[in-house]
């Protein structure tokens, strides 16, 4: 006699087609995970802060030493001219004052990989499966695939060659 599969075959092929979205899925957050951890490490590790990015992490600074939200730039003085969430989440992480800046770009690293994560998990129940994979990769892909990083990492590196007298010697030879 023919046995009969234990579930109908529509509810097999969706399980399959669940199973190889979710691998999908995670993979994609994993690889944007491990592009913005090597944008932070390679290339902002020892950057400085600039733009708002000085304001937040000096704000989050005033708030982990405990003086609220009083402006870092002028002492005593409200700070209301950037919205407070910001300092606020990086204000935990900022207790190191050698390494403050780091911590905050690490800390905003994660809430980044979060983000991407979470946008592909809404594309999924706004739309579908297909849709929800592409707005992941699109999310994951943002700014660690941009030409901005790639062109900044480049330049790294060939100020290291250009720096470093034994890859001269390489490059010369070549």
């Amino acid at each position: 006699t023919d046995s009969m599969p234990s579930q109908p075959i529509d509810d097999v092929t969706a399980a399959r087609d669940r199973e190889v979205f979710r691998r999908r899925f995670v993979g994609i957050v994993a690889a944007g995970a491990v592009l913005r951890l090597l944008y932070l490490v390679v290339v902002k590790s020892d950057d400085l802060p600039v733009g708002d990015e000085i304001y937040y992490s000096q704000q989050a600074i005033v708030i982990a030493n405990g003086d609220g939200f009083t402006n870092p730039f002028l002492p005593g003085g409200p700070a209301a001219n950037h919205a407070p969430l910001t300092a606020a989440v990086l204000a935990p992480v900022s207790w190191a004052d050698d390494r403050a800046v780091f911590a905050q770009r690490a800390l905003m690293t994660m809430l980044g990989i979060g983000v991407v994560a979470g946008i592909g998990l809404l594309a999924r129940q706004l739309v579908d499966r297909r849709s929800a994979l592409i707005a992941t990769m699109f999310a994951a892909c943002k700014y660690s695939c941009s030409v901005a990083w790639l062109r900044q990492l480049l330049a790294r590196r060939l100020d290291s060659f250009t720096t470093n007298p034994s890859a001269q010697i390489r490059l010369d030879s070549m």
